[in-house]
């Protein structure tokens, strides 16, 4: 079953960054990448997807700017189905992390897409728990292939608000912590808090200056995408308008650091005036950052050591406005699925909707 999103979704969007969007350049149509990339699932104009986690049945849940939603995405079927919307002052969905096998912690709130802001006190932490035996009696029970609505009857649970936090956007799961810690980055106040999703305490744990944003940007956003490398004790992160761009930081099993930030990239590589912007990232099995370029159509990869390499130039207009990315599971775990805004953020090649989209990186 496919069920259509609303379209009033990314109508804050389409107030627009066009202030942006002034300052970069335009892109042209097509990029030599292009048979490397399909098109799963596209939601209707104006809607911004902003982040995305595949579920262990190789579904994928997105989040939605412009409505407090989130999305299950069937790649096989190319279907989608509404699985959750959050209760007003929120209007958006952000960051989304998987803490158990299909249960999901995300980012609601109220966030302004024509100034990158959030609003302070409307920020809080919500679970999502997908597991068959979790949901409700009046959801459908599938056990070995299930369809695209294997969502209905999740259970829904609001862990805790953070009154202090301005903008909180990107989101990680401590992998020793066996589920309970999630670390959460505020890109307006340039920190990261820790959330215990058991006992609902809340504290800030990295406060360090290259999370903080530059003063002298455009937008105040720091602090972006954040990860947890699976083969080292590395918080992984993006300052979106700062010099580092990528850097990581050793940290403890509570989310603290144990030693200094370590720059990744400590130059700019990342064609600033033609648009590019780093947004959320996904991590391979060699911690090489694979980052979203948003507001443009890049793709960058960058390794541990710091070699960076211009995987799909922004002249794709086939991720145009790409924000997140993550890799499939299983057979799929060389297809790197990225989300894109519709081309919000940079409006000369024209508004579609906001995507899914499959990349092979055996092609790349």
């Amino acid at each position: 079953m496919t069920t259509s999103i609303s379209s009033s979704s990314g109508r804050l969007a389409c107030i627009a960054l066009l202030a942006f969007a002034s300052h970069c350049t335009a892109f042209p149509v097509a990029s030599q990448h292009d048979a490397a990339i399909r098109t799963v699932y596209e939601f209707p104009n104006t809607t911004w997807v902003e982040n995305l986690v595949v579920r262990p049945n190789g579904h994928i849940l997105t989040t939605i700017i412009g409505l407090p939603e989130v999305w299950n995405v069937d790649p096989v079927s190319q279907t989608a189905e509404l699985v959750y919307t959050f209760p007003s002052p929120a209007n958006s969905v952000l960051g989304i992390t998987e803490t158990e096998p299909d249960v999901f912690a995300v980012v609601v709130g109220f966030f302004n897409p024509a100034t990158i802001s959030g609003l302070k006190g409307s920020y809080s932490i919500w679970s999502i728990d997908l597991r068959e035996e979790h949901r409700d009696s009046s959801g459908p029970h599938h056990h070995h292939q299930p369809s695209s609505n294997d969502t209905q009857g999740a259970q829904v649970n609001k862990v805790t608000d953070i009154p202090s936090a301005v903008f909180l956007n990107g989101l990680t799961t401590l992998p020793s912590s066996r589920g309970e810690l999630i670390l959460v980055g505020d890109s307006f106040l340039g920190v990261i808090y820790s959330v215990n999703l058991r006992t609902a305490a809340v504290a800030i744990v990295l406060d360090e200056p290259e999370f903080k944003p530059l003063p002298t940007a455009l937008f105040l956003l720091g602090v972006n995408g954040i990860h947890v490398s699976a083969k080292s004790d590395y918080l992984y992160f993006v300052n979106s308008f700062q010099v580092p761009l990528l850097g990581r930081v050793p940290i403890t099993s509570e989310g603290t650091a144990s030693g200094p930030v370590e720059i990744v990239v400590s130059k700019t590589d990342f064609l600033r005036n033609e648009g590019f912007q780093a947004d959320d990232f996904a991590l391979d099995g060699d911690n090489t950052a694979w980052i979203a370029g948003n507001p443009s159509g890049y793709l960058l990869k960058i390794t541990s050591d710091g070699n960076v390499t211009e995987v799909i130039g922004g002249n794709s207009t086939l991720i145009a406005g790409d924000t997140a990315a993550a890799f499939g599971r299983g057979g799929q775990s060389e297809v790197l699925y990225l989300v894109t805004n519709g081309g919000l953020a940079y409006t000369a090649d024209g508004i579609v909707g906001g995507k899914v989209v499959a990349v092979d990186t055996k092609e790349l």
